[in-house]
């Protein structure tokens, strides 16, 4: 699964958002959704729809749940 998210078809910025958005949503749950909600300025109830399943978030959102999850997203050259 890892591998289909890493390539650049038609399904890459879909799959690969859900996947991060999913992700997010579980480690922002773990930590209390209300704290991280007040941290980044996001209502609770849109937090929970921006980090669900199959979620297409906005980068914006994304980088605001990072920055209170404390959180850095880096893109790296990969080298073949």
């Amino acid at each position: 699964m890892a591998r289909r998210w890493c390539c650049r078809g038609k399904g890459y910025r879909p799959l690969f958002l859900a996947l991060l958005a999913a992700a997010l949503g579980d480690i922002a749950r773990v930590r209390g959704m209300t704290e991280i909600a007040k941290a980044s300025g996001i209502g609770r109830e849109a937090l929970y729809k921006a980090l669900r399943p199959n979620a297409q978030p906005r980068f914006d959102t994304i980088a605001r749940v990072c920055s209170a999850l404390g959180v850095k997203l880096v893109a790296q050259v990969a080298h073949a």
